[in-house]
């Protein structure tokens, strides 16, 4: 199996697919016919669907369950609070000595 050297583009076509299979045969030999069968599913039975908007997101139930697993599973955003103050008075040197870091280029 050949991997592509960072900066190359993706072979075009059929090439892509088949890449593609040669990778998840290595990396999931187990699962790799029923990934194949849930990509085609998403896909309208082809491994590949090269229309923009639904290249990278799919049609259909699978497709819907995998984005409602990756949405509830995404933390949920909280509202900011007002910002904390920051001190400084709890940093101190090992020794117990305090100075202004202009005093390390002196």
């Amino acid at each position: 199996m050949t991997l592509l050297a960072p900066g190359n583009r993706a072979p075009p076509g059929g090439e892509r697919e088949d890449l593609f299979r040669e990778w998840l045969e290595a990396e999931r030999p187990g699962s790799a016919k029923k990934i194949i069968s849930r990509v085609r599913q998403m896909h309208g039975g082809k491994d590949y669907d090269p229309q923009f908007g639904l290249r990278m997101r799919g049609q259909g139930p699978f497709a819907d369950l995998t984005f409602q697993k990756i949405r509830t599973s995404l933390p949920t955003p909280r509202p900011l609070g007002p910002p904390q103050a920051v001190t400084t008075d709890l940093f101190k040197l090992s020794n117990g000595v305090t100075r202004s870091q202009l005093d390390l280029f002196g």
